[in-house]
């Protein structure tokens, strides 16, 4: 899968992370991930084809 990955993309890594912030339950949906990473101190959100960036 990863091979596979790579070719399509020339990006040959994938990343599966359960991702929650401290007090929160993991984001299950998109309107949650975005509340979890609005209140965190990641600096960008990859959400199917969008990337949310924080300014700084």
């Amino acid at each position: 899968m990863i091979e596979a990955f790579g070719a399509l993309t020339g990006v040959p890594i994938l990343l599966s992370a359960d991702f929650a912030t401290r007090g929160r339950p993991r984001a299950c949906w998109p309107e949650d991930a975005i509340e979890a990473y609005a209140s965190s101190p990641l600096d960008a959100l990859a959400l199917g084809p969008f990337l949310l960036e924080k300014n700084r």
